[in-house]
């Protein structure tokens, strides 16, 4: 978290479900800490390759990511699987409930990809990208160092690409295209919400259902981000304590070297001066027993540090003692 603003992408291929959900995050919900939640979105477009079926992701798609990407984030939110034709989902979906079977990647694969689809284009596009776009993809996007929650919609009959060894394999595609951050779980929606066949049919039409699920979706991404930068503030306000607790300590260790320099020199003017006076008076008086003359040094020394000692020194040491205290009580704030 830089500047005390928290860094936030979303990506999915429905700039409806987009809109609720960066509307539903409040910019200001941590404005007590001074910090800022800042969202951006990146729709994922897909479009149709000339003569056949098969999808691809689209090159405003990079650009747009390219555009985000000046400054690293936070946490990145994702959907798992962008679908290029929601009819031909559909469809699909009825059909296998009519047959009752679950889906297969042959089923998919030309009309659903995934975050390693962007991968690749960005791959396949690296060339016709300018250096500073390049290398605001590669460092924070997929370089991200923060946290990544990859979520999915996907009920019976698509959930068992989710299930057993094949959630396992989701979840290696997911870390090979983010290898630096931290990679949540895979967020089921259907599994956390109790999505089910029987659920989806009280919608009248899939645009109501996405919907409803992006709307329970925001509540779970807004609690995972003030969470993050719950945890963010935490640890950030305990390097900062720490590191003014040090310079604190310093100062006070040069203060005392400083009172005790100080002490020591005023000691040795004393010394000095008193001394000077009283052989002068000893030579003046005729004095000719030193003994006596060391004992009217010590004395005079004596007197002299006390008074200063009483004067002089509480005072010099209450006015700065109130201004360390000031001091450190800003620095540890």
């Amino acid at each position: 978290m830089k500047n005390n603003l928290f860094r936030v992408l979303l990506l999915d291929d429905n700039s409806e479900v987009l809109k609720l959900l960066k509307n539903s995050i409040q910019p200001d919900a941590l404005s007590m800490y001074s910090v800022t939640i800042d969202v951006s979105v990146i729709h994922v477009v897909l479009e149709k390759l000339p003569g056949g079926e098969q999808y691809e992701v689209a090159p405003s798609t990079l650009h747009a990511l390219a555009e985000v990407c000046t400054e690293s984030f936070d946490y990145i939110f994702s959907d798992f699987s962008f679908i290029g034709d929601d009819t031909q989902n559909e469809k699909l979906r009825e059909k296998l409930l009519d047959e009752n079977r679950r889906v297969r990647p042959e089923d998919i694969q030309k009309f659903v990809l995934h975050l390693n689809s962007i991968k690749k284009k960005f791959a396949e596009m690296k060339d016709t990208l300018s250096q500073i776009q390049t290398e605001n993809i590669s460092d924070n996007f997929f370089d991200h160092k923060g946290e990544v929650l990859v979520y999915t919609n996907s009920p019976e009959p698509f959930d068992s690409y989710f299930i057993g060894n094949e959630l396992r394999t989701r979840r290696n595609e997911i870390i090979d295209v983010f290898k630096a951050a931290h990679i949540e779980n895979i967020f089921l929606m259907h599994y956390e919400f109790g999505i089910t066949p029987d659920f989806e049919r009280l919608f009248h039409n899939s645009t109501d259902r996405k919907t409803h699920h992006s709307l329970v979706l925001s509540k779970k991404i807004e609690s995972l981000i003030l969470f993050s930068a719950m945890k963010q503030i935490v640890a950030d306000r305990g390097k900062w304590k720490n590191l003014n607790t040090i310079h604190g300590f310093k100062k006070l260790t040069a203060i005392g070297v400083g009172f005790g320099a100080l002490i020591a020199l005023l000691g040795e003017v004393m010394w000095h001066c008193s001394g000077t006076i009283l052989r002068l008076a000893a030579q003046r008086l005729e004095w000719t027993n030193i003994f006596e003359l060391n004992i009217l040094i010590n004395i005079l020394l004596l007197i002299i540090c006390a008074f200063v000692a009483w004067m002089a020194i509480p005072r010099l040491a209450a006015k700065v003692a109130m201004r360390t205290d000031e001091e450190l009580g800003e620095l540890v704030k």
